[in-house]
């Protein structure tokens, strides 16, 4: 009974209800808004961002026409904000944000958004943040990936780095056997799982229920499993 409640559960806490509620109207329609200069994107709000690398910025609302000023976009700083002000939406045909830039060094994913990523993305340094069952699909080429994943995040990664650091907790979920790296940090905890590729050097650390599975011959300077927690090498 307890876990075919917890979805039920997960949902309430993202929807705020002391804010209004809107589902929308079945007819979707689009608007362009008129934004760049950033190279990062915060998502949140349970808003989907398809996310591609361009020579140009663009920024593409798809949405229900009762809801599609609901969603807002904006710049602060580096970063494009997607996400409602004070409003919980659901039972909507399409709640999508479509966004170009030539460049990305960060993304930041949670309440319940959604980043996915439309082609394959060249970058130096990328941090990428998930929680609050945030969720992330993207295929890139880069020099250092520094991702952090807490409360039910979930990411799936494909493509190639030099430098990989991985920090999972609280149920996280990393899915990165298709990143293949050269040298891999990887930390877990509270149940997170976490599965990555490294061919030249790998750190672990699993503790609380954590577990790393990895797959390559690297040379493993150091592994760690404490309080339950388990790492495992993989063909």
């Amino acid at each position: 009974f307890l876990l075919l409640a917890l979805p039920f559960f997960l949902n309430a806490c993202f929807m705020n209800s002391s804010y209004e509620t809107v589902s929308g109207n079945g007819k979707v329609v689009e608007e362009t808004r008129d934004l760049a200069g950033f190279t990062g994107v915060k998502v949140s709000a349970g808003i989907d961002v398809l996310l591609s690398q361009a020579d140009d910025f663009s920024v593409r609302v798809e949405a229900d026409e009762n809801l599609i000023a609901l969603i807002e976009t904006r710049i602060d700083g580096d970063l494009l904000e997607v996400g409602t002000d004070q409003v919980n939406i659901r039972n909507a045909k399409a709640k999508r944000v479509h966004v170009c830039l030539p460049e990305l060094r960060k993304l930041r994913i949670n309440s319940a958004g959604d980043c996915i990523g439309q082609n394959a993305f060249e970058c130096g340094d990328l941090q990428l943040d998930i929680n609050s069952a945030g969720d992330l699909r993207l295929e890139l080429e880069a020099k250092h990936i520094d991702l952090n994943i807490s409360s039910s995040g979930d990411c799936r990664l494909s493509g190639a780095c030099d430098h990989f650091d991985a920090d999972l907790s609280s149920a996280g979920d990393l899915d990165a056997y298709d990143l293949v790296a050269k040298v891999v940090e990887v930390s877990v905890s509270s149940a997170g799982d976490a599965r990555v590729h490294a061919t030249d050097e790998i750190s672990m650390q699993a503790s609380s229920a954590g577990s790393i599975y990895y797959r390559g011959n690297p040379k493993v300077v150091l592994s760690n499993a404490s309080s339950g927690g388990e790492i495992v090498k993989r063909d």
